[in-house]
């Protein structure tokens, strides 16, 4: 797979923040390839992932691009699956309990990916989130 100058970068600046065990969530407009760069930061930490998200549109995209080391799951599952990197697709719901359930259970670095950094409720992505790194903007 092929990343865009954007995608490269961006990678580039969130790999250093989860080797050093951070919770980031990388932001990019809708489309402009969150999964690839999720993809990507994980073939290149190379270390077991469980990566989780909400719709199965969103898992069965996941599996397409991930390696089969990688384990995809809906975050409804009650289960827990340790890891030592966490994924969250649609990360602007981790405050949500289904998510949260996830996250408080893992103590490594986490992953978070959004096109939208911010929560209707007001609750701020901080609750989970050490920092933010922005891809792209649709502007």
């Amino acid at each position: 797979m092929i990343l865009r100058p954007h995608q490269l970068e961006a990678v580039a600046r969130t790999l250093p923040a989860l080797r050093d065990g951070r919770r980031v969530c990388l932001v990019a407009p809708t489309g402009s390839g969150k999964t690839v760069m999720g993809a990507e930061i994980v073939r290149r930490l190379s270390v077991p992932t469980r990566w989780t998200a909400h719709r199965r549109e969103l898992i069965a995209q996941a599996k397409a691009k991930l390696p089969a080391t990688c384990g995809v799951f809906s975050v409804q599952e009650r289960k827990t699956h340790r890891a030592e990197l966490l994924v969250v697709d649609e990360a602007h719901h981790s405050c949500a309990s289904s998510y949260r359930r996830h996250l408080d259970a893992h103590t490594g670095p986490v992953l978070g990916l959004t096109a939208t950094p911010f929560r209707l409720d007001g609750r701020g992505l901080g609750e989970v989130f050490s920092e933010l790194i922005v891809a792209t903007t649709a502007a």
